[in-house]
């Protein structure tokens, strides 16, 4: 079927008369497995002169027909997807999901996932590749990240997490330090995309996410991941309080995770990093409750994975916390101080 003649059997499958529906929703079934099918829906779905709710029609059939015939389960299925159509799939669909609205991005998404889960890395070798190009291209960058968290997903092991550090590393950092860059409105003199606000925001989001699934999933977190630390501390000292309990999520993995070379390591001194970005927090005069939640929370992982290492930190963090709950306004906070107080303090009656 060509591509006119499916953009309106999609449309009629939106009809309102039951018959002309059933009759549209019989004729993709009937010709879903056809040369080409496939590849006209992404056609329909990524062309932005047509119907978004025929797009939208067209995304649903794509994802749910994905899902069941891209890997079908019986060995002895008989219909199957041509190849050739497969392969233009992927050779395409990795570039379009960026450009897409949200409701057929999601539907999109989902297609993807079940190629890559299904594909990587036999029959899309050249899926990594993709995704390192991408990941310094403003255009594209969603689109990368979105991969690369599928995979990480995929391989829940060191593997994967070592593989991947040796190449995400470096757009770490850049999205890291980024920010600065792009409020004062300059260029990055390395030609590094300059991301526009919301757009950088959602990025440094999926990279938080990413980070959190690396450092909780890997049976060790590896030192090129413990070379994020410093990044994510500096980034919350400077312009990142916004994302504070986005940042909670890994920081508490590496505590709780990576405890041992938490303590020992002095070069560069988690413990002093640690304080100076909570004691920086929790004193600023002009800090809202709301914005220091994660703040006790850290210090409660803090202390209760390094118990009997760090008994030096009691004392401080006890001074901190209670100046801190003086002025806490919140009821909410005012349980997380109280919680840090009364653990502190029995610590501390504990070293007398």
């Amino acid at each position: 079927m060509d591509l006119a003649s499916l953009t309106l059997v999609l449309r009629a499958a939106l009809s309102h008369n039951p018959e002309e529906r059933k009759a549209a929703e019989a004729s993709l079934d009937q010709i879903q497995y056809a040369q080409q099918h496939l590849v006209r829906l992404l056609q329909i779905i990524v062309d932005g002169n047509c119907d978004i709710a025929v797009r939208q029609v067209a995304s649903i059939h794509f994802k749910n027909f994905v899902s069941k015939a891209w890997s079908p389960i019986d060995p002895e299925e008989t219909q199957t997807i041509p190849e050739a159509d497969k392969s233009m799939v992927r050779e395409n669909i990795l570039g379009f999901v960026t450009q897409l609205p949200p409701l057929l991005r999601a539907q999109l998404g989902e297609s993807i996932k079940t190629l890559i889960l299904a594909d990587y890395p036999e029959q899309w070798p050249s899926l990594l590749h993709w995704v390192t190009r991408n990941l310094e291209s403003q255009d594209q960058i969603f689109g990368a990240l979105y991969v690369l968290r599928i995979l990480s997903r995929k391989y829940e092991v060191a593997y994967f997490c070592c593989f991947c550090c040796d190449f995400f590393t470096h757009t770490l950092q850049l999205s890291f330090t980024l920010p600065p860059l792009y409020l004062l409105g300059k260029k990055n003199s390395d030609n590094y995309p300059i991301f526009e606000g919301d757009k950088f925001l959602d990025v440094y989001e999926e990279v938080l996410e990413i980070v959190s699934y690396m450092t909780f999933y890997a049976p060790t977190i590896s030192l090129e991941m413990w070379s994020l630390w410093p990044l994510m501390m500096e980034a919350l000292n400077d312009w990142a309080i916004d994302f504070f309990e986005n940042i909670l999520v890994p920081l508490d993995n590496y505590i709780s995770r990576g405890t041992e070379h938490f303590v020992s390591c002095k070069e560069p001194d988690y413990q002093q990093s640690l304080w100076k970005a909570l004691s920086t927090v929790m004193t600023d005069q002009n800090m809202e409750d709301s914005d220091i939640l994660p703040a006790p929370k850290l210090i409660e992982v803090f202390f209760q994975n390094c118990k009997g290492q760090v008994d030096h930190w009691v004392e401080p963090y006890l001074r901190l916390t209670i100046d801190r709950l003086r002025r806490a306004e919140k009821p909410y906070l005012k349980c997380l101080l109280v919680q840090v107080v009364r653990n502190l303090h029995l610590a501390l009656l504990y070293l007398v």
